[in-house]
């Protein structure tokens, strides 16, 4: 059984990304979207732009994603609107995969 003092090192060695704020429009392919607020983000997969019904002219005001981990639910984002997202290497700094190895092998150290 581990300690809490245990617990709280294991949760030192875990990397973090960081989340910012882009437009719609800059959302990317792996991107980990926070679209409401209350709702666990959605890792982004394929992304279009729609046409308007019985045209040829593009929707520039929205993007259509399908989600990577429900590749049967699609979603739209406005273009113009503020979403918070997590991008794949792009870390909080001090919670880099390096920084955790870091303190992986202080850790092991102290043990040894």
């Amino acid at each position: 059984m581990r300690t809490a003092a245990e617990e709280t090192e294991m949760h030192r060695l875990v990397p973090r990304l960081k989340a910012f704020t882009v437009k719609g429009s800059e959302v990317q392919p792996g991107d980990y979207l926070h679209q409401y607020e209350h709702q666990a983000p959605v890792r982004v997969g394929a992304m279009w732009c729609g046409c308007w019904p019985g045209s040829t002219s593009y929707d520039r005001n929205s993007v259509s994603f399908r989600q990577d981990n429900f590749p049967w639910f699609q979603g739209r984002i406005s273009a113009q609107l503020e979403y918070t997202v997590q991008r794949s290497g792009v870390y909080i700094e001090g919670w880099s995969p390096e920084d955790c190895d870091k303190r992986r092998q202080e850790l092991q150290s102290l043990t040894a």
